[in-house]
């Protein structure tokens, strides 16, 4: 007998987003979620013409892409690549385990790449990072799971506005891709220039939630402090402190229009001190991070809970 799953209610396959990002396009189309047990104990080989994005919610299993085979379990991540034969299983023999499930959920995903990118914009170097290389599967990434509790909050609500759904769900999928990206991370101390900013921006889109410095992305990048502060200035006019708290503040701007509680939110985005997160959000936003709420979130949409 299959499991029943909040996500189970989560109604969204209906829908199909068409999003701009910079001069290139992301498409996605919201799947369900997928149950596979004794009954149904996989999906069978199979291919799109598409990415396949999945979010593993529950138990464990094995995922096949190509000749390569993959354990997954709850919290990771997983993708089919675009015409590659693809197969989702439950692991039935792993630690005697006879009645294991696998609760899937799935998107699936379309990049079409500009010729001309807009290299100023981060979240379009960030999908063409991420279809140049990227990993099969990516673990403990519990934060996605984290999003789709949003997912299902918000498709509770009946005076839900389409517009805030569309940007959790253009959310869950970017964050989702920029765990796959893979570092690239060079030993050479003569590294491009644009190989030490795509390290340095994938560095801090993987730990915006964190505490960063400058010198951790340096580090990361394998270049001076100095050096990268001249590469943020030239390519993307910006500071690496300014560039960080742009980022954190478009996160929290997220937060806000879902209602989570203003002391909640600076936590969420790297910045324990309340007091410097307003300060930085009204910089930014040229309103307190309460008026920005009371102007721009979804009536009637609450998160009382921290979800984990």
């Amino acid at each position: 007998m299959k499991h029943s799953s909040i996500y189970q209610k989560i109604q969204i396959s209906h829908m199909n987003i068409e999003q701009k990002i910079g001069n290139s396009f992301l498409q996605i189309k919201p799947g369900m979620l997928c149950i596979f047990d004794q009954e149904t104990p996989s999906n069978s080989r199979h291919y799109h013409n598409c990415y396949e994005l999945c979010i593993v919610i529950e138990g464990f299993g094995y995922f096949w892409h190509q000749d390569e085979r993959f354990e997954v379990k709850k919290g990771d991540v997983f993708i089919a690549d675009p015409d590659a034969v693809h197969e989702i299983a439950i692991a039935e023999d792993k630690e005697g385990i006879r009645d294991n499930q696998l609760h899937v959920y799935h998107f699936s995903i379309s990049i079409h790449e500009s010729e001309l990118p807009k290299k100023d914009c981060p979240e379009e170097m960030a999908l063409i990072r991420f279809v140049r290389d990227h990993d099969r599967v990516r673990s403990a990434q519990n934060k996605l799971t984290t999003h789709l509790h949003f997912i299902y909050e918000y498709t509770r609500m009946k005076n839900g506005i389409p517009y805030v759904l569309e940007h959790i769900i253009i959310n869950t999928v970017m964050d989702s891709l920029s765990s796959l990206t893979r570092s690239r991370k060079s030993m050479e101390n003569n590294k491009a220039p644009s190989n030490i900013i795509d390290e340095a921006l994938l560095y801090i889109a993987q730990h915006l939630h964190e505490k960063i410095t400058l010198e951790m992305v340096a580090n990361h990048a394998n270049t001076s402090k100095r050096n990268l502060q001249l590469l943020f200035k030239q390519h993307l006019n910006s500071t690496v402190t300014d560039y960080i708290n742009h980022r954190r503040m478009s996160v929290a701007s997220s937060y806000l229009r879902m209602n989570f509680r203003v002391g909640d939110i600076g936590p969420k985005v790297g910045i324990e001190d309340p007091a410097q997160f307003c300060r930085v959000f009204k910089k930014y936003y040229g309103l307190s991070p309460k008026k920005y709420q009371m102007t721009y979130a979804a009536d009637g949409m609450t998160f009382a809970a921290d979800f984990k």
